[in-house]
């Protein structure tokens, strides 16, 4: 119900372009199926939620962004790839899938294994037909995410960031 009031409360033009909407619960898996009929264009699922799930629940009314869990980019990056295969596994070929981290990305993860991450979602992506490198779908997709390592000013502390497609290395998604 109050999901439904945000969405309803949100400015979806701009400009003559439309503006996507993704929600996101944390541990709101169950929630699914209500969720997808607010008139949202994607949902964000947790790392609690299986992909599989989450599709059968919405039936490809949104697209869905996630879900690895955050806590697997402390692992070595050969585990780190595994989890992105299960994750990509989960969801299985087909459109509607933006990869993303399960929630938001701890500070103090070491930027390699955030590329790691990346650089699996990439090869691994060759394996699932229909998946499209962001470039091609910016402007046509706007759920398009990416993720980018950038070097703070002020010392060698680095972070991620989540920006549009055009501006940085893609990661490729499900279309």
């Amino acid at each position: 119900r109050y999901m439904q009031q945000i969405v309803d409360g949100l400015t979806r033009e701009r400009e003559g372009r439309r503006v996507p909407v993704i929600l996101f619960t944390k541990g709101g898996g169950r929630w699914l199926a209500d969720m997808a009929a607010t008139g949202c264009d994607a949902l964000g699922v947790d790392w609690t939620t299986d992909l599989a799930d989450a599709r059968s629940a919405v039936q490809d009314r949104v697209a869905l962004q996630g879900n690895l869990d955050p806590s697997v980019l402390y692992a070595p990056p050969e585990q780190i790839r595994a989890q992105v295969a299960r994750v990509l596994a989960s969801f299985g070929r087909g459109h509607g899938h933006v990869f993303n981290l399960g929630h938001g990305i701890h500070p103090d993860v070491p930027p390699e294994h955030a590329l790691a991450m990346v650089e699996a979602v990439h090869e691994f992506g060759e394996s699932f037909p229909g998946l499209l490198d962001a470039n091609v779908l910016h402007g046509g997709c706007p759920l398009v995410y990416t993720v980018s390592v950038h070097r703070q000013e002020s010392g060698s502390r680095r972070w991620l960031e989540r920006e549009q497609a055009s501006t940085v290395d893609q990661v490729r998604v499900n279309r």
